[in-house]
């Protein structure tokens, strides 16, 4: 099968990258080892922020700004898209966005009084950063970025090759062709001849899922993070996060390191209740990739 681009993983960054693909035209086939967001972009909930990236555009648009497409990575890094961007070959690894600064990316720093006037909660530290973001289902997200979208999952990939002009990426579920090939699938990276050499790390992350019962910050109204994050209350669950484990395999969901994480809420809000064990059974592993420059 043939198309204008081949975007290996239906998570986050590929199902928007083939929105913006199929909204300008492109024939786009988006393939997935598992299914659509099946990795990381599975969480529960997310942050949605309204701008991201230096180019202060919507988030999708941004994405497919970042994108180097094969034929126009020379203008992307003329046009300084793609600064501090390592070549190789046909491949290429590049920053995305700056550095979050304060008030610059719909995120902001408050005073404590401020704090607690924005979320309702009592707040005990000046650092903590809130948001102007809303939450949202990243797995809904995805679905709807793909509608119209051809989708092939379970597609695990063998090999992706440079043939005759094109890409050739080959599974067990046969062949496709592409003049651009977009990877978009981090702890898969490792995995073809031609990603492994990236600088790539494996990151296993933990959140924590409390019921409305339990939930430690009930009055929450914005997404906040300082030595974590919490999200407000959103379809009977609170999302606490996260852990953030190097070169760790292990699928397993942790009591003690949910009690870590639940813990540094304390840090920056007033708890007046305490979560017992029994309570912190629920909540999600998942696995991302990472660079020591953080470069995705």
């Amino acid at each position: 099968m043939i198309f204008d681009a081949v975007i290996i993983g239906a998570g986050l960054a590929g199902s928007s990258v083939a929105y913006a693909l199929a909204k300008s035209g492109a024939m786009v086939c988006v393939v997935d080892a598992r299914g659509i967001a099946a990795g990381a972009s599975g969480n529960a909930r997310a942050l949605a922020l309204p701008f991201s990236g230096r180019t202060q555009q919507p988030y999708a648009s941004d994405l497919l700004g970042a994108v180097a497409l094969s034929a126009t990575v020379k203008q992307h890094r003329t046009k300084g898209f793609l600064d501090g961007a390592v070549l190789a070959g046909e491949a290429v690894q590049f920053d995305v966005t700056d550095r979050i600064r304060s008030g610059g990316h719909g995120l902001f720093g408050l005073s404590p009084g401020g704090i607690t006037e924005r979320t309702g909660e009592t707040a005990l530290s000046r650092g903590v950063l809130c948001s102007d973001a809303v939450t949202l289902n990243p797995a809904e997200l995805c679905r709807a970025n793909l509608v119209g979208v051809r989708v092939l999952h379970p597609f695990p990939i063998s090999t992706v090759e440079r043939t005759a002009g094109s890409w050739s990426i080959r599974g067990v579920a046969g062949e496709l062709r592409a003049p651009n090939v977009v990877f978009a699938h981090g702890p898969g990276v490792k995995g073809t001849r031609l990603t492994s050499w990236l600088l790539t790390e494996r990151v296993r992350g933990q959140l924590v899922y409390l019921p409305e019962r339990i939930s430690l910050l009930p009055a929450l109204r914005i997404p906040s993070c300082y030595d974590g994050y919490v999200l407000p209350l959103s379809e009977g669950i609170q999302v606490i996060g996260a852990g953030y484990d190097h070169h760790s395999w292990d699928t397993s969901f942790h009591q003690g390191q949910a009690r870590e994480i639940v813990a540094r809420l304390g840090k920056w809000f007033v708890i007046s209740r305490k979560i017992e064990d029994r309570h912190l059974f629920s909540g999600r592993v998942s696995f991302r990739v990472s660079t020591h420059d953080r470069k995705p």
